[in-house]
C-alpha cells in the first residue's frame, strides 16, 4: 500500500494528514506524485499510523455504538406512557438496547470480540427502526 492509498483509506485530505502527522503538505504532495520518495522505514511508519486512523474511524466497541444510537432515539413519549401504565422504564430501555445489539450484529461485519464495522447508513437504519418501535410501543416491553 502507498502513502496515498493509506491516506485515502483513512479518509484524510493531504492537509488533514499534514496537520495530524506534522508533515509539510508540500512533502506529502511530492511523495504522492513521486517527485520525492521517503525512506522506506518512514513510509512504513506513516502507513502504519494511517491504518490506525482508518481503523479508529470505523471500528467502535459495541457498547459505545449502542450508547450513541440510544442518544439518537426520542424516548420521551414512551417514558410518559410507561410511567402512566406503571411500567419499569429501565427494563424497557434494556430491551431496546438488546434489540439494537441484535440489529448491529445482523447488519455489521464483526471483526474481533465486540469490535465491528458498521456503515453509517446501517446505523441510520437501526436508529429509524428502533425509533419506529419506540413510537409504536404501547406495552411494558421489559416485563
Amino acid at each position: 500500500m502507498t502513502i496515498k492509498e493509506a491516506r485515502a483509506k483513512a479518509g484524510l485530505t493531504q492537509q488533514a494528514m499534514s496537520d495530524l502527522l506534522k508533515i509539510p503538505k508540500r512533502t506529502i504532495e511530492d511523495w504522492e506524485t513521486s517527485k520525492r520518495t521517503p525512506p522506506e522505514y518512514v513510509e512504513s511508519l506513516i502507513i502504519e499510523k494511517l491504518e490506525k486512523v482508518e481503523k479508529g474511524r470505523i471500528k467502535m466497541t459495541l457498547n459505545k455504538t449502542i450508547e450513541n444510537i440510544m442518544k439518537e432515539i426520542n424516548f420521551d413519549e414512551l417514558r410518559t406512557r410507561e410511567h402512566e401504565n406503571g411500567c419499569d422504564f429501565n427494563s424497557t430501555l434494556k430491551s431496546y438496547k438488546d434489540s439494537i445489539k441484535s440489529e448491529i450484529k445482523e447488519r455489521s461485519e464483526l471483526w474481533e470480540d465486540d469490535e465491528f464495522a458498521l456503515l453509517e447508513e446501517d446505523e441510520k437504519a437501526i436508529i429509524d427502526y428502533i425509533q419506529n418501535l419506540v413510537d409504536n410501543d404501547f406495552s411494558c416491553m421489559g416485563e
